[in-house]
């Protein structure tokens, strides 16, 4: 079975769970403690069944001690499994934007260790002020993807993600012709305190 980590800002928990409730190929859901409160209650709430770890750490320990060996693709359990995969999700915490100095570390660290654990990594991040653009050149020749729209443009942000892009969303950017604004999707609505704390 395919083992593929989704590193993820908070506020994409509500695309997370579409995904994993609209993709049959998600056999396996292991879902890293921190910072997932509202989304294992989204689970639950939806009978989804889940593992849950304390920390990526608790994935290391747990996959050495089975035996296996996570540098080894195995073709022949992916041919068993028909193309099953087992989702690792790991939401980091808000307030990392409040400095992409250290979005940028804490992102690039986390990516390194998750990636040590699956065979690819999908980061449900935007470039978020330009400070993520590079990470998948950065870890070539290891297959990590972030949120693209459409057309191929990185995402510029989690509100770009939502509305379908960088074209959408500067056109929507537009239309409010320079009119201080803060956009609320369902999640920023949910976690508005959380995200302003300190501010």
């Amino acid at each position: 079975m395919k083992k593929i980590g989704v590193l993820a800002c908070k506020m994409l928990q509500d695309e997370i769970v579409y995904l994993i409730q609209n993709d049959s190929k998600i056999q396996e859901i292991v879902v890293i403690e921190e910072e997932q409160n509202e989304f294992v209650e989204k689970l639950n709430k939806l009978n989804v069944s889940y593992q849950s770890v304390p920390s990526i750490e608790a994935i290391l320990d747990r996959t050495a001690a089975d035996g296996s060996d996570d540098n080894e693709d195995n073709d022949e359990d992916d041919d068993n499994e028909e193309g099953a995969v087992s989702l690792i999700v790991w939401n980091l915490k808000l307030g990392l934007h409040d400095s992409p100095k250290i979005l940028k570390e804490k992102v690039y660290t986390c990516a390194n260790r998750l990636a040590k654990k699956v065979n690819g990594v999908c980061l449900f991040y935007g470039s978020c002020g330009s400070v993520l653009d590079k990470i998948e050149d950065d870890f070539k020749p290891y297959p990590l993807v972030i949120l693209r729209d459409k057309d191929g443009y990185i995402a510029d942000d989690c509100i770009s993600a939502t509305v379908g892009g960088r074209i959408a969303y500067r056109g929507f950017l537009k239309s409010l012709r320079g009119a201080a604004t803060l956009i609320f999707t369902p999640m920023y609505s949910v976690a508005a305190e959380e995200y302003f704390e300190g501010s």
